[in-house]
């Protein structure tokens, strides 16, 4: 299926690619880029492969590493991918 990357999911990646290359370098953004990569090729043949964390269960929720998750959502023509969320971060500013 189809992965379309929302202005909010390139923007958070490349804000959590930075967090990740500031706090952790550049071996730690290469797997976490890797880890990334891993899970949309995963989504795009098992969009329901992780976990729907609320009521809407078209959204699904996959940790990619301890401190940052990836939301997206499953359409019938594609799979959108929604945000890179920091887990730290007040889940109720989430909106998906």
């Amino acid at each position: 299926m189809k992965i379309v990357w929302t202005p909010q999911a390139i923007d958070s990646y490349i804000d959590n690619v930075d967090f990740v290359r500031l706090y952790w370098g550049e071996k730690v953004v290469d797997s976490f880029v890797s880890k990334v990569e891993s899970v949309i090729e995963i989504i795009s043949v098992m969009p329901y492969a992780y976990p729907a964390p609320g009521e809407d269960k078209k959204v699904r929720k996959c940790v990619l590493i301890e401190p940052i998750s990836l939301y997206y959502r499953v359409k019938l023509e594609h799979i959108e991918l929604i945000t890179f969320w920091d887990n730290r971060k007040n889940p109720d500013r989430l909106r998906l």
